[in-house]
């Protein structure tokens, strides 16, 4: 992760293992990229293990687990969520095929109709709630707040798998919100979802409004009940670390962006990114770039 041996050991000393049913078939509807089980003892961390893409199809992905048929089998896989970094489907309807083109391009207001108007044909539930993320994620960068709050509330009602909570439309970057987004942002602050709660708070980092911001992460940070929102919130809130302390704080970050999921990473690494050009750590700024540019399976967050 901040170290690049440890972050980027699956990614840039690996090749990707394709797997696919025993006849070798490559007519599936679904491709997902699994990152490695974490190592026991006895293996260790010596030799990089690979990333591996599975063809077939998704029957389920829950915040537990991913259900997988891979092609040519009759058997289901059973795969932990954390370590799903990312699906594409051949099957995509349309409005999901603009959507997701539209999206990639920066068009993010002219993608929010399609992602949502997709919602109608009813896809698998798990891009259901991939596309409706995604919409959130496009209202955000439309400034249009109350939308993209909204949409993670709904999505919050029930549990949901690491990929998607990697695509909440948090500002992991530190920029600087307009006033509509403000304004949403401390109307939401009290929201009964620590989802809208985080993103809320995310918006408010750089605003007048700091203070409250400081005050919700510190109460999310600590909130056993949602741990991997806890762990997320107390990221963000490094972010409002003096530049004169974060040199010293590294190590400890590392070890704490080293412990989440793969698919969590990206965002906290960006936000660490911005604590070192601060600080005014031009070596630690490149290596961290480095570990996402080089990432070449998920995709990197606008």
């Amino acid at each position: 992760m901040i170290r690049l041996p440890s972050l980027l050991t699956v990614v840039l000393l690996t090749i990707v293992v394709i797997t696919v049913g025993a006849d070798g078939a490559s007519n599936a509807a679904d491709h997902v990229w699994i990152a490695p089980a974490k190592p026991t003892a006895a293996e260790g961390t010596w030799y990089p293990k690979a990333i591996e893409q599975l063809r077939g199809k998704v029957i389920l992905l829950d915040a537990k687990q991913l259900r997988f048929q891979v092609d040519g089998d009759e058997a289901e896989t059973l795969i932990a969520a954390y370590r799903v970094l990312w699906i594409t489907s051949d099957d995509l309807s349309d409005k999901e095929t603009l959507a997701l083109k539209l999206f990639a391009s920066g068009q993010y207001q002219q993608s929010l109709r399609p992602f949502i108007d997709s919602l109608a044909d009813r896809p698998p539930v798990w891009r259901q709630q991939s596309n409706s993320m995604m919409a959130a994620m496009a209202a955000w960068r439309s400034n249009q707040a109350a939308l993209a709050l909204e949409l993670v509330s709904q999505l919050d009602s029930r549990p949901l798998a690491p990929l998607t909570i990697a695509w909440l439309p948090v500002d992991w970057n530190g920029g600087k919100s307009s006033p509509s987004l403000v304004d949403a942002a401390k109307a939401e602050l009290d929201n009964p979802s620590a989802a809208v709660r985080l993103v809320a708070s995310s918006w408010l980092i750089s605003s007048p409004a700091r203070t409250q911001a400081r005050q919700t992460l510190g109460r999310l940070a600590i909130d056993n009940q949602r741990p991997i929102v806890a762990r997320l919130a107390e990221i963000l809130s490094w972010r409002m670390v003096p530049p004169p302390e974060v040199g010293d704080a590294l190590p400890t970050w590392q070890a704490k962006i080293d412990a989440l999921p793969l698919v969590l990473q990206t965002g906290p690494i960006r936000s660490v990114i911005r604590n070192c050009q601060s600080a005014g750590l031009p070596d630690k700024v490149k290596r961290l770039e480095l570990s996402i540019e080089l990432n070449p399976v998920v995709p990197h967050l606008p």
